[in-house]
């Protein structure tokens, strides 16, 4: 990503105080920032709003947030999606499961590192 000014990102987080932050902290970099609290919610959001870049939680009530990825890939394959997760991937995981996100990022998230990812410093 290079273009930082209006690039859209969509937050999915079930804990709203993890949310609030990283919301504040992008929309200052100039991007445009929406947020759900669950996956449903975060469909029907891409669905209207198409955001360039999902940063969703695994750990999602109802549809987890690999579930959610796999949707958000069938209706955008262009998306970035980007796991957010206070647990680094299990060693286990298979190419299928990884392969839905295109970065893992374990909490507490090194804000400079997704600055980075998303080309806005």
């Amino acid at each position: 990503m290079n273009e930082a000014d209006g690039l859209r990102v969509l937050l999915v987080d079930d804990v709203v105080d993890a949310l609030e932050p990283l919301q504040m902290l992008l929309a200052l970099r100039g991007c445009d920032v929406r947020s759900a609290s669950c996956a449903d919610a975060a469909l029907a959001i891409e669905k209207v709003w198409r955001p360039d870049v999902v940063i969703t939680d695994i750990g999602l009530p109802g549809m987890d947030g690999r579930q959610l990825a796999s949707q958000l890939r069938e209706l955008d394959p262009h998306v970035v999606i980007i796991a957010l997760s206070g647990t680094p991937p299990p060693s286990d995981w298979n190419s299928q499961q990884t392969a839905m996100f295109d970065h893992y990022l374990v909490k507490p998230l090194n804000f400079t590192q997704l600055e980075a990812m998303l080309g806005l410093s």
